[in-house]
């Protein structure tokens, strides 16, 4: 397997550059996010959220359009042809500047008119709509630099992915520590620095694409059939991401409209959390993507499928470890980071976690429609059931029920959703549903089962501080990972981790 196409240790040292560089980024995130609270205040960082937001949901996307590229880039990479990854780098430059054009003219009109019927004070209209110009001007140039960060996770250069995204994180806690030095309208500022930082680093991987990449030499180019397939694959794939998004936002926009600026605040903490855990789940499959890809280009279908259901094992029982920490451990992790809590925050971090759980199986299924480029019916169904969670958001607050109700309501929308898409995968792609079944499915619900058992007598006998906080952790951590190796890992993969340790304590 050493020289086969599906290189092990080339995957295990691009997932450790991710997690190196996702560490950082959390511990700098997490600290941002902290200074950027008390320097807003509540009211102001909940107005930024849910104008603003516009940033948070194209970052959500942004992984979406660099995996439509990155496709075809690893599909032709596989073949030897560096004219063809050539051309599909200008068409994907070409499609992107289209995009913006289009994203432009789309979100002035649809964040005019959203701006205008926010529940915020009057004298904050005209920082609503500053805020929302800052935004749009620092997605666009996001969506301009995609070519140049698919090409860069094509290549499978994590180290360099890794230190620009370190980077960008410095710099936007260098934003948000400015904030200290000036005395105004801070949610102006920070949204103006962040496009200063766009502009940097949307340089830096441009200047580190051009020296390192052939395949980045700008040309004019057209070809209209690859054109079609790119804009069809691109298409589809934002159309159906686009409702995870529009979703996430809209019912953002739902709890401005009956809770206020408070409630936004507390929901850009819990997804914040979020976002923390997915990132666990998605640096596993940037290291997968590129391989897998390249797998099913050649038609290697015994590995593709390997790959797929390694990674969703994996996805799965990472997430269970994290979320289980933090549901445990809530409060005290909460006001470490925030100092001062928001309402309504430890209840909505708590009520995301499952749904988040069910997103975590998503990836690696994804994964699946991307790699054939069938995304049609995968992607409506991604709309129509998606879409679902605004209705069911509305008459949930309407009719005076918590705030949290609404992300219980989105799991098992969530949970139908992916019921759906693993029943198109099995008619539609030669997905063997009895082999999901046996190699994920069970083995995840036997490893959840065994954490649950374990939690509730632990929640129960926990104690908070001291050192018995410490042995307890520790008691914790090693029941999981023990569970880990016998629930989600199959018995020729304990073997070689056992034969690995070995080796290693032998040296």
């Amino acid at each position: 397997m050493g020289s086969s196409m599906l290189n092990s240790r080339k995957i295990a040292s691009n997932t450790i550059f991710m997690y190196m560089r996702m560490l950082l980024l959390m511990a700098i995130t997490l600290y941002t996010s902290r200074v950027l609270l008390a320097q807003l205040g509540v009211e102001d960082y909940g107005l930024y959220n849910v104008v603003g937001g516009i940033v948070a949901m194209f970052a959500s996307l942004k992984t979406v359009f660099v995996t439509s590229i990155q496709r075809f880039l690893n599909v032709v990479k596989g073949q030897n042809n560096p004219m063809a990854l050539n051309k599909i780098f200008n068409m994907g430059v070409l499609i992107h500047i289209g995009i913006a054009i289009v994203f432009i003219l789309v979100v002035e009109v649809a964040g005019s008119i959203m701006v205008q019927h926010l529940n915020v004070e009057p004298s904050k209209l005209l920082t609503s709509h500053l805020v929302l110009q800052f935004s749009i001007f620092t997605t666009v140039l996001a969506i301009i630099s995609i070519p140049y960060d698919a090409l860069i996770i094509a290549n499978e250069k994590m180290g360099a992915y890794a230190y620009i995204s370190i980077f960008d994180a410095i710099l936007r806690l260098s934003a948000v520590l400015v904030l200290k030095l000036f005395i105004g309208d801070k949610a102006i500022l920070y949204a103006a620095s962040l496009l200063f930082v766009a502009i940097i680093i949307r340089g830096a991987s441009i200047i580190y694409c051009r020296r390192n990449f052939p395949e980045s030499r700008r040309a004019f180019f057209w070809d209209q059939k690859l054109f079609r397939q790119m804009t069809q694959f691109a298409g589809w794939n934002f159309m159906g991401n686009t409702a995870y998004a529009l979703t996430t936002q809209g019912v953002n926009y739902m709890l401005n409209l009956f809770g206020g600026v408070a409630v936004n605040a507390a929901r850009a903490i819990a997804y914040q959390v979020q976002s923390a855990l997915l990132v666990f789940v998605e640096n596993i499959l940037v290291a997968f993507r590129p391989q897998a890809m390249m797998l099913y280009g050649n038609r290697d279908m015994d590995r593709f499928w390997y790959l797929v259901l390694l990674s969703s094992r994996i996805s799965f029982s990472v997430y269970i470890l994290l979320s289980t920490v933090i549901g445990l451990y809530c409060v005290p992790l909460l006001e470490i980071w925030l100092g001062e809590v928001p309402q309504y925050s430890v209840e909505m971090v708590l009520s995301i976690l499952g749904y988040t759980a069910l997103r975590s199986l998503h990836g690696p299924i994804d994964l699946v429609f991307k790699a054939s480029a069938r995304l049609a019916r995968y992607q409506l169904i991604e709309l129509s059931v998606m879409l679902l969670n605004l209705p069911i958001a509305y008459i949930i607050l309407l009719n005076g029920l918590p705030y949290h109700y609404v992300f219980i309501a989105m799991a098992l929308v969530e949970l139908l959703n992916f019921s759906l898409i693993l029943l198109l995968a099995y008619r539609q792609e030669d997905f063997n549903f009895r082999s999901y079944s046996h190699q994920v499915i069970i083995p995840c619900l036997v490893f959840l089962c065994c954490i649950t058992l374990f939690v509730i007598p632990y929640r129960l006998f926990c104690y908070s501080d001291g050192y018995f906080l410490v042995l307890q952790f520790g008691v914790l951590m090693l029941y999981m990972l023990v569970s880990v190796f016998f629930c989600i890992l199959r018995k020729e993969e304990r073997f070689k981790i056992v034969k690995i340790i070995q080796r290693k304590i032998s040296l």
